[in-house]
């Protein structure tokens, strides 16, 4: 099993089953054949270990997480900060 992160359908690739996903080295592929983790999987020690390496590899290329700002933004906002 390869660990990967499912990103959404691949419209223009593959057949229409096929997903975008996110491999630890940071490359993208269409895939048909996924799975989730068994709760077994998602709980064991190894597999918490393995998530915990993948996501370190993949924000240090492209680094943390993007978070929305806490309040809604506007155009008029845009155009006093530029």
């Amino acid at each position: 099993m390869i660990l990967a992160r499912c990103l959404g359908p691949a419209e223009s690739m593959g057949t229409e089953m096929s997903q975008h996903v996110l491999l630890a080295t940071g490359t993208v592929l269409p895939k048909q054949s996924l799975r989730h983790l068994t709760p077994e999987e998602w709980n064991s020690p190894v597999e918490k270990k393995k998530r915990l390496v993948f996501d370190a590899a993949i924000e240090k290329k492209y680094g943390g997480p993007a978070y929305a700002p806490p309040v809604p933004i506007t155009v008029e906002d845009v155009r006093t900060q530029g």
